[in-house]
């Protein structure tokens, strides 16, 4: 009976670990913020950099066949001195993560769809869900490009203030 659990177990294992292996999934190592960088000059196409901000750690998933989406940040923190809130400070609030297609425009149209909002708070959020991903990601994953925004309506809503770093594609 155990020889038979255990060769079940087994088979189980492979057959997940070659499901995932054959699945096209692009994954970013890190989350990087923007930190005391001039954020005022940095942009992806249309979309703009908010206030600079600073990331422990971090990290992305994207199936580009189901349109799977993980991403996680931790430790995420004021890079600048604001009037509302201090150098170092971690914060609250409303983010979303942001899948860029074509963000060079080399190859097609820049377009790219957002996650849900998620909560941070005390700088820590996650997100697990899909996205309705554009074609060109999935036909030009070496043009993709991972943000996070707020998602908060008001006058920083839609800037990003991390990105995803360290891709590696199929």
């Amino acid at each position: 009976m155990r020889k038979m659990l255990l060769a079940a177990v087994v088979g189980l294992f492979v057959f997940i670990s070659s499901a995932w292996a054959e699945a096209p999934t692009v994954r970013w190592d890190r989350v990087e913020g923007l930190g005391a960088v001039d954020w005022t000059q940095i942009h992806v196409g249309p979309i703009w950099a908010s206030r600079g901000r600073t990331v422990g750690a971090g990290n992305v998933m994207l199936n580009l066949k189901t349109g799977f989406l993980s991403f996680r940040i931790e430790g995420m923190s004021n890079g600048n001195q604001y009037a509302n809130g201090p150098l170092g400070a971690s914060g609250s609030g409303l983010l979303m993560g942001t899948v860029v297609c074509d963000s060079t425009e080399r190859f097609g149209p820049f377009a790219f769809v957002d996650s849900e909002a998620i909560l941070v708070n005390e700088g820590t959020g996650s997100y697990q869900g899909f996205v309705l991903l554009p074609e060109g990601c999935k036909q030009r994953p070496e043009e993709m490009v991972f943000l996070i925004r707020h998602a908060n309506p008001g006058p920083l809503y839609g800037g990003f203030v991390a990105f995803g770093a360290g891709r590696h594609i199929p």
